[in-house]
């Protein structure tokens, strides 16, 4: 999977365009405060979390929908989703096309699915099989899918998280998520 463009859309359904180069590590460099930290968190929300992390402020004042066109094998995919108004937000519009899919304008935004699908379809189309991860019972997590969401923590770094020299993968020091790497890394 390679991440194409992110589009922030402001509620008036002018879009704001972050193109990615293929194939190459991305890093995003420039002044401090210009909203570099919270693109990461804009994709992971894109890509299926459900808990919203999205730094309060400009960017969630401003916006309306975020969405994100990824590339897998041969298809692209578009994900977009509206600016949450609570905490966890589940509603995404997911669309399949070719080489020629683009962002559409506002008005065509529309939810269709919801993450667990979005999940679902993007785990099978990079190859996760389906596969359940029952937790030992001294643990206060519970089971659950493997699926893209933990294949992200190995894809994705913040510049905390590089700079670190007790973590080595991204959000690795949230509990439940280390515990997700300990349980997946196997698979």
């Amino acid at each position: 999977m390679q991440l194409i463009a992110l589009a922030i859309y402001n509620r008036q359904g002018a879009v704001r365009r972050l193109d990615f180069e293929t194939g190459k590590l991305n890093i995003l460099t420039g002044k401090s405060k210009t909203g570099k930290s919270a693109v990461l968190d804009i994709i992971d929300y894109c890509l299926g979390r459900d808990e919203v992390i999205l730094p309060v402020g400009l960017i969630t004042d401003v916006a309306s929908w975020f969405a994100l066109i990824v590339s897998i094998d041969s298809g692209r995919f578009l994900i977009a989703r509206p600016n949450p108004e609570t905490a966890r937000n589940s509603r995404v519009m997911f669309s399949v096309g070719d080489e020629s899919l683009n962002f559409p304008a506002m008005n065509q935004l529309q939810v269709n699915t919801d993450t667990t699908v979005l999940r679902e379809q993007l785990s099978e189309r990079i190859g996760v099989q389906q596969y359940r991860i029952e937790t030992p019972s001294n643990r206060l997590t519970a089971a659950f899918d493997v699926s893209i969401r933990q294949a992200l923590f190995l894809c994705f770094q913040k510049q905390t998280e590089i700079a670190s020299q007790q973590y080595l993968f991204h959000r690795q020091a949230e509990g439940y998520v280390r515990d997700a790497l300990r349980d997946t890394l196997p698979y």
